[in-house]
């Protein structure tokens, strides 16, 4: 879709692994694989990432024809920005969203934290997109409003144990998905999120999830571009500086709450680390933490 795609030049170096490679390659080289002589065919996305810029591009049937390489769609995006596509256009993913932000990523599983929504694909979407998604892809075409649309956020409730014995990046991911949920980016397989490949999982590091009925999620009711959090006049909050200390010291928390009108509650909590924490006052927006757990990794 040239009329739906950024213009170049794109970044691409001649080791560019593409969708597949080289775990369902078999026996291909990789340039073999590049330019799909089997006729494989498939969606072939390609992510190529520029981190000193923060700037990454991604394309959708990428394949090397000759010495030139082609694609269905290609899109630009900066990690230092919010900015999204223009409305009605797609990217490497049907939903016009980014998919390198939302991966799950082997350095997230092995802390225990993924802090941010991951990339969710079902069987079949309605033909209607909710923010922050820019386009929709119903094959096939439905407006049945129980079939999620494009960007819909779904979050697994906060009721499901996490069973202890699971693997770290399985319990990693259900965490990030009861805490941020995941964004319904493209049609495919019934209900998956997606990983950056990465020889250092584990086998079987993620088998278990496939167990995790989709009756454990919830549809998150989502705001548009000026409402919820980003509304006009909304409460401007500030933890504070960040700290340094020894376990079992008091400390000084400090915040800052900004808004006109009605006050908002102001509730300290622990985000991740070590536990537990016990606030003086955890209603205040200056109060006192101590931290009596020193913090063991998974």
């Amino acid at each position: 879709m040239p009329d739906e795609s950024d213009p170049g030049p794109y970044p691409i170096p001649a080791n560019l692994p593409v969708e597949g490679w080289p775990v369902g390659t078999g026996t291909l080289s990789l340039h073999d694989w590049q330019a799909d002589i089997n006729g494989d065919g498939g969606d072939r996305h390609a992510i190529i990432v520029q981190p000193g810029t923060g700037r990454f591009w991604e394309t959708w049937q990428m394949l090397l024809a000759g010495s030139d390489w082609q694609a269905s769609n290609g899109a630009r995006f900066d990690l230092a920005s919010n900015a999204l596509r223009p409305a009605g256009w797609t990217s490497a993913d049907a939903a016009g969203l980014p998919m390198f932000p939302a991966l799950i990523r082997y350095d997230e599983c092995q802390r225990g934290e993924i802090e941010h929504a991951l990339r969710v694909v079902v069987k079949q979407t309605r033909a209607a997109y909710i923010y922050p998604a820019r386009h929709y892809a119903s094959v096939p075409y439905t407006t049945d409003p129980d079939v999620p649309a494009m960007g819909q956020r779904l979050r697994l409730k906060s009721g499901f144990a996490i069973p202890v014995d699971w693997t770290p990046q399985e319990k990693a991911v259900l965490k990030a998905l009861k805490r941020f949920g995941g964004l319904v980016a493209d049609n495919g397989s019934f209900f998956s999120v997606s990983a950056a490949p990465d020889d250092r999982f584990p086998a079987g590091a993620f088998d278990r999830l496939s167990t995790v009925s989709v009756t454990n999620f919830e549809v998150v009711a989502t705001t548009g571009p000026t409402e919820g959090p980003r509304s006009p006049g909304r409460p401007t909050v500030n933890a504070g500086p960040d700290q340094s200390v020894d376990f079992g010291t008091v400390v000084e928390l400090s915040g800052a709450v900004v808004a006109t009108g009605a006050q908002p509650t102001v509730q300290w909590s622990l985000y991740s680390g070590p536990a537990p924490v016990a606030f003086q006052d955890a209603s205040r927006t200056n109060t006192t933490a101590v931290f009596s757990l020193k913090f063991q990794p998974l």
